[in-house]
């Protein structure tokens, strides 16, 4: 998309230019600008420029839905103020016609290039998933068009290894016209691996998966990923609202079942929460009537701040924290607010900010960031969540979901059924589940546990919300050790499970553990 915006301004005194506004995935149209600008419109100098604050313009909400868009503006930094006024005339508001019309020749070129029908590439590829596998290479499938001949040599993946380092597979056709393989090594347990995609044709025409890469790259993880902290806000986990810099009339944060609402199509406050059903509650800034509208209990007045409990995430490998995140401040007519999350080291003596969030993302988005990278892993770790609402009528609304504190890990030995890795036991180490993964798990799950004695009568169940014994994993004595059983989503009569919340239930002697485990179709 390209908004051709405001070009028709420049500052009395000032030397004429046109700004490009781009955001990291859409570099590559910014920098195709430049290059038709260079060799079609040279006369007209480009400046690579960043709108400041909230400001936003129709090539905002292209960014929100995933297309790559950019901006043509005269002037970031000298503001055309005559603007929805009464001086936004001719002569006053648009004094440069020469701007304008090079600009417009501008456009034209690059719409002229994109349209070249002999520069097209398209490529498919579904990202790569974390993985256990670490005695075998990780296959990178993609499909792969262009209207001219790719060229052999310039089709590759380009990986970085957090245990090997940097390197090149390179993409060799599959039977299938069109489609393509690459093999990533295996990896050592723990390790992570990030990649991009390089496809050209032998007309030079270059394109990249993902399209901002290198900045942007696919990402997984070779190992175990354990969670810490699963918190679905389904009952009281110990999540507290307010603090003493909070001054919000409304909109008060409060754990509920979400009622939704709309600014004619578009969603404000979400209808529901993200947990897979039966989940129905979520953090939200004020529940509004079933059927309200936008401004009913909306965040008004000033910031609400929502804190989770203190965590103990001292030794632990890597602790990263993933959440699913609302929110919404540009229905109103001034949108100039901003969404915080902080982190502290301290039980919340003191605060580092995590991520601060300054356009709506009106759908469940996932965020994950590695603890480590803000603060030092402590006993005493706290997150806080603040929406706050400082222009004039701003609409404002935040929800969070779905908190989670995983580790990722080596990856163990793998074990099957009756196979342990320490025959020997640990009599004093305490029944525990070690893992159950993938969580939520679309067809098999690996559920890892120990067993702390010897000839101890063990049980796993699988029971529905309702109680209901929906299979039994295992029932029988086990020798102490840590072991592994893999559950593929069936019940005891072979039938698929309906996709919803269930729950392990492990017994070790006179021990239980139980533990909810998500099924996903």
């Amino acid at each position: 998309m390209v908004n051709v915006d405001m070009i028709g301004y420049v500052e009395p005194g000032d030397e004429m230019d046109l700004d490009i506004i781009s955001n990291a995935p859409s570099t590559w149209l910014r920098d195709l600008v430049v290059e038709v600008a260079g060799e079609y419109v040279p006369e007209l100098p480009l400046i690579d420029a960043v709108l400041g604050g909230n400001a936003s313009s129709d090539h905002a909400r292209f960014w929100e839905a995933g297309y790559h868009a950019i901006m043509f503006l005269d002037d970031v930094a000298d503001w055309n103020f005559h603007i929805h006024g009464p001086n936004d005339v001719v002569g006053t508001s648009y004094n440069s016609p020469r701007l304008a019309e090079l600009s417009v020749k501008t456009a034209v070129a690059l719409v002229a290039t994109l349209a070249e029908p002999d520069s097209w590439i398209t490529v498919e590829h579904a990202p790569l998933e974390n993985t256990e596998e670490t005695g075998s290479s990780y296959n990178v499938f993609a499909r792969i068009e262009a209207a001219r001949l790719l060229e052999p040599d310039s089709l590759f993946v380009h990986y970085e290894s957090s245990a090997a380092g940097t390197d090149t597979a390179w993409f060799y056709p599959r039977e299938i016209e069109g489609e393509y393989d690459a093999e990533i090594p295996a990896q050592v347990g723990g390790t992570f691996v990030d990649y991009y995609l390089v496809v050209e044709d032998d007309n030079g025409n270059r394109i990249t998966h993902p399209p901002g890469a290198s900045d942007e790259t696919h990402s997984f993880f070779v190992g175990v990923i354990s969670e810490h902290i699963a918190d679905d806000f389904e009952s009281d986990s110990g999540w507290t609202v307010g603090s003493d810099d909070d001054d919000a009339d409304l909109g008060i944060w409060e754990r509920v079942d979400p009622n939704g609402t709309w600014n004619d199509d578009e969603p404000v406050q979400p209808e529901d929460d993200h947990t897979p059903a039966p989940g129905t509650h979520c953090f939200v800034t004020g529940n509004a009537p079933p059927g309200g509208s936008q401004s009913e209990g909306d965040v008004d007045g000033g910031q609400t701040t929502l804190l989770s409990p203190v965590y103990n995430l001292a030794g632990l490998n890597d602790p990263r924290v993933v959440y699913r995140r609302w929110y919404s401040m540009d229905t109103g007519t001034s949108p100039d607010d901003s969404f915080f999350v902080d982190v502290s080291p301290d039980g919340g003596d003191t605060w580092v900010n995590f991520e601060t969030i300054t356009e709506s993302r009106r759908r469940w988005e996932r965020v994950e960031k590695r603890i480590i990278d803000t603060i030092e892993s402590t006993d005493q770790v706290r997150f806080r969540f603040i929406a706050a609402d400082k222009g004039l009528l701003s609409i404002v609304e935040a929800a969070i979901d779905d908190f989670v504190i995983i580790t990722y890990q080596d990856p163990q030995t793998p074990i099957d059924d009756d196979e342990e890795i320490d025959p020997s036991g640990d009599p004093t180490s305490p029944i525990a589940f070690i893992t159950h993964a993938p969580n939520p798990s679309g067809q098999t799950a690996t559920i890892r546990f120990n067993v702390p004695a010897p000839a101890r009568r063990v049980s796993l169940r699988v029971f529905d919300v309702s109680g209901r014994e929906v299979a039994v994993l295992i029932d029988g004595e086990r020798l102490a050790g840590l072991r592994s059983v893999h559950w593929d989503g069936t019940d005891d009569s072979g039938r698929r499970v309906a996709a919803g919340t269930y729950f392990l239930k492990l017994v070790a002697g006179e021990e239980t553990l139980s533990r909810k485990h998500v099924v996903i179709r």
